[in-house]
């Protein structure tokens, strides 16, 4: 990283006092590297006179403090009509260097008299200089190079000093004056990053490209906190910044998130910069680590780094700015900061600015109802999923955009009732469009789902990096790269350890040894997004695409029995990664699907009889994969697993993942369990608090027994959730789910945080089941259930 190099442009003989104290004030800063002529280090280059050297030296300069005192100084030796001092300052004004002129007060004043005089005596300027007496300065050249810098298109405010003493102040003064210049031009660089941001339009397009073709659509809301707002939506965002307020934008993975918070950004680059004088921060938490420092010296000093390869300028001064804060991608640190981390983001500085922060929809609890943070935000708005008619508005504009070869196959699936309805949200619809445009397919009627779109997606870019790049891999070598990527980027953040590029382009080229440093790279910055400063990996072009690649990754590593399976499977897989994972594994071949369970199974009756904790963790895993998966021998594991399995932990998680898919013999299995047996049902009630976070591990010993001095809210919105949600796979978990919250009552004799309003809004969602499936008898006991809920809210209630 290059230092600052800072020059003193003078004459010699009139400014040797002002030129060392300006040396000596810089020299105390050790970022700084001062270029003067006096000075041994100064950068001389042989065979060429030191008028000459003093010009090359110019090159190097990044702020140049220009001083004149009385002299013009020697004539340049390759032009006799110039001083070399004035070849010096001409070159930096043409170089665009930042210039610090300061003059001596003496001399402005001589010129502020001689013209004067000049205007008085009604004389040509050649005639009245002939017999002009200057007091001060050596003669009129000295005069005529002051108004050349005055008069300058650029960098011509002059500072004036009366005596050496007073310089210091002065010169301090305008280096932190510096600070808004810096800080602006930092925020051009962000809004060229933002615009030419990687998408899913094509592969030729960016996010710049989006807004520019007006494909953006501004998503609809719903204010969880705050005014509700009908239409625009990023004016009103824009409107709390001008008053002072933070806002908090939730969502789904692919809702958009990120693209409304960089529309909000450049408008406000654009519009509220000029008009309020602020300046824009966009941060990206994406590869943040629990110990970072999240301040504004500590982004600059980043941002200084990245787009100039210089230290942070030592003379910055944050407090004359006023800034507007955008941070996105806090859920990407999920696996990175537990609730006290996210408590501990209330207390940053960014927190002391107006702020627009994003998060996925399922944090919100954990990280803002549970915990301080989420105080701090006057106005929540949540993303609705697009509706069919937004999905076919985007793809009529997203068609016009497209060459007329392709249009009638986009529009395909504007007509298309089995598509339209899987489009509901941005990221999603993009795939599926990419995959059309750039694949040139038809409509590929075989898209069931989201797992389905990632797939076609990426195996797209695979081939694209296969023909730009004569590598000798194919798209199968590429997958196999980026998913080991991705394996190790989660991790990473698991560990709250960073990824070096260094180290991965070095295991692309162990692995792939007829590639180069260069070629290994290429593969990286493919799909992968870096911080140039800290010299890491940070993410993927879209966090699913990660999810995506992990998921299949994992699936991979049982189909050939190598690392990280069977490792893996005591781990916590974050839940997205699991769902593509039994989505992936259902739509692979049948052979494949066979080795797959078939390994599963034999390493979960390997394992069977190990109680340890890690083969009981190891063993949940597998039956949380197995009973959620399509194949032959499902029910015969099931079977296999209710005659020899006696952890109860395993099997409540056999329970969940048959009674989840409409297994109503199981479901009556299970909640007879619950019912009867108290330790299992104290495992299964712990087991929701460990999940949803109402405590940590070293909180509560394994297998996680409830006691009732645990706090469950969490555990109660969560479950309220899952009502909500029209996935069918919590439909048959209704009864057990409503017997467990009555249970958290009765145990804690306390209804908790439920308030009357919660119930009211939980008997209102068991209503909205009564017609479900046509499971009429099952509904009866669903509502048997809610009573014995009803029943426990009264008895404990205040």
């Amino acid at each position: 990283m290059k230092k600052w190099n800072v020059g003193i442009v003078s004459t010699d003989y009139d400014l040797k006092e002002e030129r060392h104290l300006i040396s000596s004030i810089l020299d105390s800063f050790s970022e700084i590297n001062v270029l003067a002529f006096e000075r041994s280090d100064y950068p001389v280059d042989p065979h060429i006179h030191s008028h000459d050297a003093c010009l090359n030296v110019v090159d190097l300069m990044d702020i140049a403090f220009v001083v004149i005192n009385r002299r013009f100084g020697g004539l340049y030796v390759g032009d006799k009509n110039i001083s070399i001092t004035l070849a010096e300052i001409e070159k930096i004004y043409k170089q665009n260097k930042i210039v610090i002129p300061i003059i001596n007060q003496k001399t402005w004043d001589e010129r502020k008299r001689f013209i004067t005089a000049l205007k008085k005596s009604g004389l040509d300027i050649d005639d009245f200089i002939q017999n002009y007496n200057f007091e001060y300065v050596d003669d009129y050249r000295v005069i005529e190079l002051v108004d050349k810098i005055h008069k300058n298109t650029h960098d011509n405010f002059l500072v004036f000093y009366n005596s050496v003493f007073d310089i210091e102040e002065k010169i301090l003064g305008r280096l932190r004056g510096l600070t808004r210049f810096f800080c602006i031009s930092i925020m051009n660089y962000q809004i060229d990053e933002i615009r030419s941001k990687k998408t899913f339009l094509s592969l030729n397009q960016s996010l710049g490209d989006m807004f520019d073709k007006e494909l953006y659509m501004s998503p609809d809301v719903k204010a969880l906190a705050g005014e509700s707002i009908s239409k625009d939506l990023e004016e009103s965002i824009l409107k709390n910044f001008v008053e002072n307020k933070k806002t908090l934008i939730l969502g789904e993975p692919g809702s958009g998130k990120s693209t409304l918070m960089s529309k909000v950004y450049l408008l406000c680059a654009k519009s509220y910069q000029n008009q309020f004088g602020v300046i824009p921060i966009f941060i990206q938490l994406k590869g943040k680590k629990k110990n970072d420092k999240f301040s504004i010296e500590d982004f600059y000093r980043e941002c200084f780094e990245a787009y100039y390869n210089k230290p942070l300028f030592s003379f910055c001064d944050f407090s004359l700015i006023n800034f507007w804060v955008f941070l996105d991608g806090l859920d990407e640190n999920g696996e990175n900061f537990d609730s006290y981390d996210i408590s501990m983001l209330a207390n940053i500085e960014l927190m002391k600015y107006p702020l627009l922060l994003s998060c996925r929809a399922k944090y919100a609890y954990n990280y803002f109802e549970s915990t301080v943070l989420g105080s701090k935000f006057s106005q929540i708005f949540l993303i609705k999923k697009w509706s069919a008619k937004k999905a076919k508005l985007y793809i009529k504009k997203y068609a016009k955009n497209s060459p007329v070869e392709i249009r009638d196959n986009i529009m395909r699936i504007a007509d298309s009732n089995e598509m339209i309805g899987m489009l509901d949200n941005p990221l999603i619809t993009n795939l599926i469009l990419f995959t059309i445009s750039e694949g040139n397919l038809s409509v590929p009627f075989s898209f069931r789902d989201q797992a389905d779109s990632l797939r076609y997606a990426i195996d797209i870019i695979a081939n694209r990096e296969v023909e730009r790049h004569n590598y000798n891999l194919d798209v199968s070598e590429y997958l196999n790269i980026w998913m080991n990527i991705c394996w190790i980027l989660y991790r990473s953040r698991d560990n709250n350890i960073s990824i070096y590029i260094s180290d991965v382009v070095n295991f692309i080229i162990q692995t792939h040894n007829s590639l180069n440093e260069k070629q290994a790279l290429n593969i990286v910055l493919s799909i992968f997004d870096t911080n140039v400063v800290r010299k890491t990996i940070t993410g993927c072009i879209h966090e699913q695409i990660m999810e995506y690649l992990v998921a299949s990754y994992l699936l991979n590593s049982i189909l050939i029995q190598e690392h990280p399976y069977p490792d893996f499977l005591v781990l916590v897989i974050r839940p997205e990664i699991n769902h593509l994972l039994i989505a992936k594994y259902n739509s692979m071949s049948k052979i494949d699907k066979d080795i797959i369970f078939n390994a599963l199974y034999q390493q979960y009756k390997k394992v069977l009889f190990d109680e340890s904790e890690k083969e009981i963790m190891s063993r949940i895993r597998i039956i949380y994969y197995l009973t959620r998966v399509n194949n032959s021998k499902r029910n015969e594991l099931i079977s296999f697993v209710e005659k020899n399995e006696s952890n109860e932990l395993v099997r409540i998680s056999m329970y969940l993942g048959c009674v989840k898919y409409g297994d109503l013999r199981l479901e009556h299995s299970f909640y007879n369990e619950l019912i009867s047996k108290p330790e299992f049902e104290s495992l299964y009630m712990g087991y929701h608090l460990v999940y949803y976070n109402d405590v940590s591990d070293n909180q509560i010993e394994f297998p996680y027994y409830d006691r009732p001095e645990f706090d469950w809210s969490r555990t109660f919105s969560a479950l309220v959730k899952q009502f909500q949600s029209p996935n069918k796979e919590y439909f048959y978990m209704t009864r057990i789910k409503l017997y467990v919250i009555g249970r958290f009552i009765e145990t804690r004799k306390s209804v908790g945080s439920i308030s009357a309003n919660d119930l009211n809004e939980v008997k209102r969602l068991i209503q909205s089941l009564k017609d479900y499936r046509g499971e009429v008898k099952f509904y009866k006991e669903i509502t048997e259930a809610l009573f014995f809920l009803e029943e426990k809210y009264n008895q404990y209630k205040i």
